[in-house]
């Protein structure tokens, strides 16, 4: 039996800086439950600047086992990861939509509605709409 989905899925990278309210990264940003999981080794320097592909599989389990444990939907605080959610997609068609968290993604929503054929939404305004349908 499947767990009934009760709360957000939101897949950290492995930073501890303070965030400020609103932010996409800090789980009181969004008006539901929300259980994060923070990618160990997945640091800024290796997701941006090293592009380290060795880090897909590890966000890709993370995402897997939020899923399993009963996220209804699952997000994260930075555009960077758009590939590991790519290759997540392809594997697993039970994902129907992509949300782009970034304020300066949206120019990039036919780019990645192209690439991984679902559709494109911005993360806050659809994360409050999809919480409100389930």
């Amino acid at each position: 039996m499947t767990a009934v989905p009760t709360f957000l899925g939101l897949l950290l990278l492995d930073t501890r800086f303070p965030r400020a309210a609103g932010d996409a990264g800090r789980p009181d940003s969004y008006a539901m439950p929300v259980r994060a999981a923070r990618v160990l080794g997945a640091t800024p320097q290796r997701v941006v600047r090293d592009d380290d592909t060795e880090l897909l599989q590890p966000f890709i389990d993370a995402a897997l086992s939020l899923q399993a444990d009963g996220a209804a939907a699952i997000t994260t605080g930075w555009a960077d990861l758009v590939e590991a959610a790519t290759r997540l997609l392809r594997r697993h068609p039970r994902i129907r939509h992509v949300v782009l968290e970034c304020t300066n993604m949206p120019p990039y929503a036919d780019a990645v509605a192209r690439a991984t054929g679902r559709p494109v939404h911005h993360l806050l305004t659809l994360v409050r709409e999809r919480w409100k349908k389930l």
